[in-house]
Formats: C-alpha cells, sequence, structure tokens
C-alpha cells in the first residue's frame, strides 16, 4: 500500500477551470444561469440552465463561447457526466464504473469519426497521450460569487481525486471502483503522509460505512481550510468578504456552493440545437405554439418549454430571421404530402445520424430514446419556409458498454425496435392520439401477426391493419378531426401507405432477425422522399385532376350555350387531348433535384401571373373534325375555346401540336380558362385575345386544377 500512496501522491488531472475563466485568453465558455431559479433555504441548488437530465449518464447543459467584451460568439450543449447514475444495480446487468468508462470512450470514437457533421467540439485537455478522451476535475461554484473552483482537502488544502485502485477500497470496507457503480474522492497526499484520508461521496446511502461523508459534510469542512493550508491561493472562499459569515455558526454555505460535478467527469460540446425531437414533430404537424408550450409547462419540461419560447421570439414578425412563411401548403389540401415530405426527412435524418449505433444499443436503460433527439434551425435566409430547413441530431451517451466476457452475445436487435417505434411515432403521434394509443394499436397488429400464421410459417400481412383505426392517413396532423372528411386521392394514399411499410420493416426485423442492411432500407427511403416530392409539386398527377376538370367542361359548356353534347363522344375525346397536354407539360417540367440546396421558395410562384401561359383549343380540336357534324346541328350555333394554363408548370407544348389560336373573325361565344393555381372564377376580361375581339367574348370561365376546387 505505501508504494501506492507513493505513486499516487502526484496524481494530476486536467482542468476545465482556465475555459471558464481564462484571464488573458480572449475566449471562454460560460455556462447559462437559469433565470427562472430562486435562491432557496437550506441546500443549494443546482443555478446552471439543464435543457436534459433525464439521461442516465449525463445531463445537457446550455452554454455560450464567449469574448473578452462579453458577446457571443456560438450557442453550445454542454454533455456532463452525472455524480449519480440514473439506474439501479441489476445482476443481470452488471453495470459497472469501468464499463461506463468504455461507453464515455465509445462514444468519443464515434462522434470523433464525425465531428464536423456532429459540431463537436473538443479542448486540447480532454485527449491524452494516447488520444482517448480524458475526464476532467471535480470542479463546485459559488452560487453568490458565481465563482468555480476546485474541492480541496479540508486537512492538508491539496485537491481531492478519485479513488480507482480497488485493493484500498476493500481494506477499507469500501465497495471497489471496478465492479460497482459507487466512486470516492478522497486526499492521495493525506495517504502519502500519514496513512489515511477522508472519503466523500456525492450522495450517502445505506451501504457506506460511518465513516464516509457526503458532498455537504465537505462544504462545511472547508471551514478549515487557511491561508496555510493553501498556500496557491485556489480556494476562493478565504478571499471573500462573506468567509466568516458562510463557516460561522450555522452559517449558509451548504446553501450557495454547490458541485458542478462532484466527481471526476467526462465532457461533450456540441453545437446548440433549436429545438426536441417530439416539439418539432408536434409543430410541423400543426400544432401551435401557445398548445405546444402549454403541455410542457404542465408536464413541467421548463428546459423545452424555454427552447419553444425562444423559437416564438425567433420566428416573430420584429425577428431579423423571419422572412417567410413556416409551410408552403397549410392552407391546401396538399399540406398531407407536404407534412409527410417533412416527417419522412426528420426520420431519414435521425435514421442517418443512429444507423451507426445500432447495433451497439443492447440495455434497455442504456438504449435510444426520443428526447434525446434535437432538431437545429439554421438562420433562415428568406428562400424557404421555416419548418423546411432543419437537421436532427441524437445526443447522447449509452450503448455498447457490455463486454463479450461479461455476458452472452445479444442479438443487435434493439436499435431496429427503437427505430420502428419512432417511425410510428412520428408519422401517428397527434393531439388526440398520445403514443400509447399508438403502442397499443401496434400491439395489436403484432398479436395478429404472430396468431395467424401461414403453412410455411410465415406471418400474416398485417397491411389491412395498417390502414385504419390508428393509422389512417389524417393521423399525420395534429388536430386529425379537421380533416376526417377529407378523401385523399389514391396516389396519396398509395405512399402513405409505403411510409407505414418503411416502419414495419423496422419491426418486423427487430422481431425475426436475420440480415439488415441499412444501405437497402436508405434507398428505399429516399426514393419514397423522391415520389412524395414529386407528387407534392407536380399538382396533376397523370392527368388525373385534368380528366376531372375536362367533365366540368362539358357541364359548363351545355349549360351556358348551345345543345347537349352526348358525354360518350365528348368525354372520352376531351380526357385524351388533356392527358396528352399533361404529358408534354409534365416532360417539360424537372422537380428541384434538392429544394434545400437550391432554396427555390414555391410559395412566391401562387403570387406570380395566373395565367402564366396559355394554350387554346378549339371545339373542332377537343371533338375531333369527323365527330362535329354528328355532334352539331349547326355549326354557328355552338362556338367554344378551352384555354388551358399550366401555371407552375414550365414545360412547352411541341411545335407541331395541332392547336388554334384565339382571334380571328369567328366568334368566341365561352372561354373556358384552366388554371395550375387559383380558385375557380369567372372573369370580364377576355384571355388572350386582341381589343378588337372583346366584343365577341361573351363569358370567361376559369377553373382551378386545386384540389379543393375541383369536384368529382
Amino acid at each position: 500500500m505505501k508504494d501506492y500512496i507513493r505513486l499516487n501522491s502526484t496524481i494530476s488531472q486536467p482542468s476545465l477551470y482556465p475555459y471558464l475563466e481564462p484571464g488573458g485568453e480572449k475566449f471562454c465558455l460560460k455556462l447559462s444561469l437559469d433565470s427562472q431559479a430562486n435562491l432557496p433555504k437550506g441546500k443549494a441548488f443546482f443555478p446552471f440552465s439543464v435543457i436534459d437530465k433525464s439521461q442516465p449518464l449525463a445531463r445537457i447543459v446550455k452554454a455560450q463561447f464567449v469574448t473578452d467584451a462579453g458577446s457571443k460568439t456560438k450557442e453550445v450543449f454542454v454533455l456532463l457526466q452525472h455524480d449519480e447514475y440514473l439506474f439501479s444495480k441489476d445482476g443481470l446487468w452488471p453495470f459497472s464504473n469501468q464499463q461506463i468508462d468504455k461507453c464515455w470512450q465509445r462514444a468519443f470514437s464515434l462522434y470523433s469519426d464525425k465531428a464536423q457533421e456532429h459540431d463537436l467540439v473538443t479542448f486540447s485537455d480532454q485527449i491524452d497521450k494516447k488520444g482517448q478522451l480524458a475526464s476532467f476535475q471535480p470542479l463546485f461554484f459559488c452560487n453568490i460569487k458565481e465563482a468555480f473552483f476546485h474541492p480541496q482537502c479540508p486537512t492538508c488544502g491539496s485537491f481531492l481525486y478519485q479513488c480507482y485502485d480497488d485493493n484500498l477500497l476493500n481494506s477499507l470496507g469500501l465497495q471497489p471502483y471496478s465492479s460497482s457503480l459507487k466512486r470516492y474522492l478522497f486526499c492521495p497526499s493525506c495517504m502519502a503522509l500519514v496513512g489515511q484520508s477522508d472519503f466523500y461521496v456525492y450522495e450517502l446511502d445505506g451501504s457506506d460505512p460511518d465513516t464516509v461523508k457526503d458532498r455537504w459534510d465537505l462544504v462545511r469542512e472547508f471551514n478549515g481550510l487557511s491561508d496555510q493550508k493553501d498556500p496557491s491561493g485556489d480556494f476562493p472562499c478565504l478571499r471573500c468578504s462573506d468567509y466568516q459569515q458562510c463557516y460561522g455558526p450555522k452559517g449558509p454555505a451548504t446553501s450557495r456552493i454547490v458541485p458542478v460535478c462532484f466527481y471526476p467527469f467526462y465532457m461533450f460540446i456540441f453545437g446548440a440545437m433549436t429545438i426536441n425531437a417530439p416539439d418539432f414533430l408536434a409543430l410541423v404537424s400543426g400544432a401551435s405554439f401557445s398548445e405546444l408550450e402549454s403541455r410542457l409547462s404542465q408536464n413541467k419540461e421548463l428546459g423545452r418549454v424555454n427552447h419553444v419560447r425562444e423559437l416564438v421570439a425567433r420566428t416573430s414578425p420584429v425577428s431579423p430571421v423571419s422572412f417567410g412563411p413556416y409551410f408552403l401548403f397549410d392552407s391546401d389540401e396538399r399540406y398531407f404530402l407536404e407534412v409527410l415530405y417533412l416527417k419522412l426527412s426528420f426520420l431519414g435524418g435521425l435514421f442517418h445520424d443512429v444507423s451507426c449505433w445500432l447495433d451497439v444499443f443492447k440495455s434497455p436503460d442504456l438504449g435510444l430514446s426520443l428526447d434525446r433527439v434535437w432538431v437545429r434551425f439554421p438562420d433562415q435566409s428568406g428562400l424557404l419556409p421555416f419548418m423546411w430547413n432543419f437537421k436532427v441530431r441524437l445526443i447522447d451517451i449509452g450503448g455498447g458498454i457490455i463486454d463479450d466476457a461479461t455476458v452472452p452475445k445479444l442479438p443487435p436487435t434493439y436499435g431496429l425496435h427503437f427505430m420502428g417505434l419512432v417511425w410510428f411515432y412520428g408519422l401517428l403521434v397527434n393531439g388526440k392520439q398520445d403514443v400509447s394509443m399508438v403502442y397499443k394499436a401496434l400491439s395489436q397488429v403484432l398479436e395478429g401477426k404472430s396468431s395467424d400464421t401461414s403453412g410455411n410459417g410465415d406471418a400474416k400481412d398485417p397491411e389491412s391493419s395498417l390502414l385504419s383505426g390508428a393509422f389512417v392517413a389524417e393521423n399525420i396532423f395534429w388536430n386529425p378531426e379537421q380533416w376526417q372528411e377529407t378523401s385523399f386521392p389514391e396516389d396519396w394514399t398509395r405512399l402513405w401507405k409505403s411510409s407505414l411499410d418503411l416502419g414495419w420493416s423496422f419491426l418486423t426485423a427487430s422481431m425475426k432477425g436475420g440480415d439488415w442492411s441499412n444501405d437497402e432500407f436508405w434507398s428505399k427511403l429516399q426514393a419514397l422522399r423522391k415520389e412524395v416530392k414529386s407528387c407534392l409539386f407536380v399538382q396533376a398527377s397523370a392527368g388525373e385532376e385534368i380528366v376531372r376538370v375536362a367533365k366540368g367542361i362539358t357541364e359548363i359548356a351545355s349549360d351556358e350555350k348551345g345543345p347537349e353534347v352526348d358525354p360518350k363522344v365528348d368525354n372520352g375525346a376531351i380526357s385524351q387531348i388533356l392527358l396528352n397536354i399533361s404529358t408534354e407539360w409534365r416532360k417539360g417540367f424537372e422537380v428541384e433535384k434538392d429544394i434545400e440546396a437550391t432554396g427555390r421558395d414555391v410559395v412566391d410562384q401562387k403570387d406570380e401571373d395566373e395565367l402564366e401561359k396559355t394554350v387554346a383549343i378549339s371545339a373542332e380540336m377537343i371533338r375531333g373534325q369527323d365527330q362535329v357534324e354528328e355532334v352539331m346541328e349547326d355549326e354557328d350555333e355552338f362556338h367554344e375555346t378551352v384555354i388551358l394554363s399550366p401555371g407552375d408548370f414550365k414545360g412547352d407544348l411541341k411545335d407541331d401540336a395541332p392547336m388554334s389560336r384565339p382571334g380571328g373573325k369567328e366568334s368566341l361565344d365561352q372561354t373556358v380558362v384552366l388554371s395550375g393555381l387559383g380558385s375557380t372564377k369567372t372573369s370580364d376580361v377576355p384571355v388572350a385575345a386582341s381589343d378588337e375581339e372583346d366584343d365577341a367574348m361573351d363569358e370567361t370561365v376559369i377553373i382551378s386544377l386545386n384540389r379543393s376546387n375541383v369536384k368529382d
């Protein structure tokens, strides 16, 4: 033991203090104080803004890098190791301090490989000579003077360190470091000089002998320090005017001094995120800021409430980053496709971020959590709606700490199961249907699947169950009851089913095991996103809407002027002509390869002239030259010109298309205009005609291709 004491009497460990109060340096890390915290009576409170403390191994604290003049240069999330881990000892999962150290090292390796992508910030003192993550010295803070310091031995004034030696701990009746979750601070100098030292823990429990002290005992014993015991001047209380008051009889030292990290701690720094993933999913589904804030306040999620409030301030009309709307089509039926596309993009971003972790998350206690997923909205340029520009990041420590030698090798299915649950959460949880209802519906499908098998052992296809009840398409919205009467087109329903199928593939793989290909799944997801985006911006898909409008043309023409037209002849001819036109338009229309990259604001197109380009079709063209005489008793009695506007579509018709031009001396009794955007309306202004023809045009009818305006 004496050899051990001599060897460890000169323990050294990096300090975070120089980065918090750098003195002559130009930049420092400033932990954000919680402005809502009030000084309580009794024990000291943790004064910093905690964004999330639900992780078993760490908590997230808000911070900034600031200049020597106090200007903020970068907002960050600081992931600090917990003093008390948020899981209990379990004989089935033998966690230990040593394994948790390995967990931090593995996380450091994974994050370092993608440091730029995760916006990881590291300090030189964090990395040891072997290139591994180093832990910082224990750190305390005075709430009154806002001063940081390292805890010192009340007996000799030397810094306190963590004891890692199992033999020493066992000899004193304490739990070993390597095979338990107990950690102890002690003074190596006192052990070297007198062969004994007090041992301190963050929180006492029933397993601690009477000789062990807790953090409040240590704070009270700081009273024993003096200038003689602190020749380096590192203990700030000795130079504080409140020293006698704090450490006098019934002094308030324990209500003013608090550990930032009682034990040596690991730390990661990431670029700050904007909003928590569940809150983002609520907003993109159509929840209002006020409703979301109310829900979070009721659940005491104060850290997340602050982020919602900051987002409201950031996007307010007076904010310098508020340039446009949140969505493209929130007042349009296509909002369904937009929400689906954004949610698939979120889920894809999450999958991309955690795919390298899926095979290491095996323990339920240290598994993945949606609450540890965050979304960042970068500064907006005004070229895209706000919700169209975001990044998804997992900020977590966990998984991969179970050695193969500790327990039998585990199947890598937990990560897939997590992704399946998150998938259905993202698509189906809303203001009326919480996650427990979604999970109940999933369980019913799973039970039906497992109880009904075919002769070859394959499970029953659950597709029919995944298109009803909790899985109906309107549940993608925060207020699904507003969409219950909406009948979505068949193509949209197919896209919805494909989205659910991708989530189902995760659950199926997690239950059956076997081979799973991240690349194959990613390829399917990208193909689906591309198809959803194409459908979103190509409004008249495959001429479906044009055929509907063609029927309306016949009805309008028949009602306004002229004899009845045989629908068997007219509808078929109109449909074929318009389908051909649709094909030409679609050939000329190229969907942007990446709307996020190009920044094209599709909303601005709605403000452009509705009749950007017109194409005239005469009645003879629609009916066919060989059918005109059969349909019309007198050619002069019924003249009709149909003018089609492609609106957003940018393709041109072929030069040799058999089109007639409006104009000439023939009278134009009625003009019907189909616009790619806009509302059904009647215009008194003739379209594509000269002044000489004004008198010849009795009426112009404009029919929109907007799905909300076209009825069967």
